[in-house]
């Protein structure tokens, strides 16, 4: 037995029984992370016209977004390493501040958070008294659904099609085309001249970097069924053309996203560079970029691992 009730023997309430080798490795980092600072699912359901804030993730953690009923718009802003046009090039500008562990720099993501005069939302503080935030995702007032056309189809709109014979292919036709067009659901007025304009100071040295480079949204529909991974560092915000209901999760694997999420908790709070050479060699190894055997580490030792010196700093 393992005390939790689940029979699992492994600690972490999967049923899966798998508490060592390489099942364990394959898991998610957050399985293991304390249960009152460990991220969870969560139920979204949304009215037909509402939209989410525009937002990036806390812990930069890879999310996903499955679809159980309705349909939903997404809309995402791409970070400019993400466009392969010019990936290479804030490859090579932001290498320098990727080895010193600014994970954001070098996907050039702080482009676009300045660009969307975002700010800081903190998300999971360490105990109920406690002040000390292990996390802070992005958020900015401005949306990228801010002017819906009169002509956009409510949900009893897409009702009365129903009635009168309209198949399924036909509506998800019918919505993607409004999804589409950016003049039926435009963005806020503050968002596309900034972007086509580029940023051309974009460190904030009063210089000019040439830094110009383009709006990149990615529009997806998403329709029962569907399962949707959100990348860290992009930028969505979701607009529900009629009643729908989600489940939202997030995952922190060893390979991609463990070295990513333990920067950014570091990042966080803020731990120099001089407290970071003290931090457990599993840790150091974790998120030096050279480090050729990182995602061979076990995500349970490399939570407990933070937790410890967590609590001992």
């Amino acid at each position: 037995g393992d005390g939790d009730g689940d029979g699992d023997g492994d600690g972490d309430g999967d049923g899966n029984g798998d508490g060592d080798g390489e099942n364990e490795r394959k898991k998610d980092i957050f399985k293991f992370f304390p249960k009152d600072v460990r991220p969870s699912d969560c139920v979204v359901i949304a009215g037909a016209g509402a939209t989410s804030t525009l937002h990036r993730d806390p812990y930069t953690w890879t999310g996903t977004s499955l679809c159980l009923e309705g349909t939903k718009i997404w809309r995402f802003i791409a970070p400019p390493g993400s466009v392969p046009s010019f990936a290479s090039e804030h490859e090579s500008k932001s290498r320098s501040q990727s080895q010193s562990q600014n994970i954001d720099s070098y996907s050039g993501v702080n482009l676009v958070d300045d660009a969307l005069q975002s700010y800081r939302l903190p998300s999971v503080a360490w105990d109920d008294e406690s002040d000390l935030y292990l996390s802070s995702g992005w958020q900015s007032d401005l949306s990228l659904y801010a002017h819906i056309s009169e002509d956009v189809p409510s949900a009893e709109d897409f009702a009365i099609m129903e009635e009168d014979g309209v198949g399924e292919d036909e509506k998800m036709r019918i919505i993607l085309d409004y999804a589409m067009n950016v003049n039926q659901l435009r963005p806020s007025d503050d968002i596309l001249p900034v972007f086509m304009n580029g940023d051309s100071d974009s460190d904030g040295d009063g210089n000019d970097d040439g830094d110009d480079w383009p709006l990149v949204i990615w529009t997806v529909v998403q329709k029962p069924g569907d399962l949707l991974v959100i990348p860290a560092h992009w930028w969505h915000q979701t607009y529900a053309m009629e009643p729908s209901v989600a489940v939202a999760s997030q995952r922190g694997g060893i390979d991609r996203d463990a070295r990513r999420v333990i920067l950014h908790i570091l990042n966080t709070l803020e731990v120099d560079r001089e407290d970071r050479e003290k931090l457990p060699d599993i840790l150091k190894r974790l998120i030096d970029d050279d480090s050729p055997n990182a995602s061979a580490e076990s995500p349970r030792e490399i939570a407990k691992a933070l937790f410890d010196w967590l609590k001992e700093n």
